[in-house]
């Protein structure tokens, strides 16, 4: 139960900075939000919103790297790679999130 609130206190919370920072998207619904957070990069929302905070974070930080939007809105190697490179550069804290895998070829 506790571990319910403290959730929907996050959930709130994010909703609460995203509204804060401007954003006008479909993701200012608790659910909508929710949704496509449990579908990470094959949720078109949740890209689109990863690609709009890349874009308010880079002038700030001064960054070279950011997200792009992609074509088809499919290729989801190619924004796979560039989270990691963005990540990297903000110096993330977690580098799970952002090392490349090791190629045994």
């Amino acid at each position: 139960m506790k571990e319910l609130a403290q959730d929907l206190k996050m959930e709130c919370d994010i909703l609460d900075v995203l509204e804060a920072l401007g954003y006008k998207g479909p993701l200012l619904d608790e659910d909508a939000l929710s949704k496509a957070a449990e579908g990470g990069l094959a949720s078109e929302d949740f890209c689109e919103l990863c690609i709009w905070l890349s874009s308010q974070i880079q002038p700030l930080c001064g960054l070279e790297e950011s997200l792009s939007s992609t074509a088809d809105g499919k290729d989801v190697e190619s924004l796979q790679l560039e989270m990691s490179c963005f990540l990297k550069e903000l110096a993330c804290p977690y580098p799970h999130l952002y090392r490349e895998k090791l190629k045994t070829d």
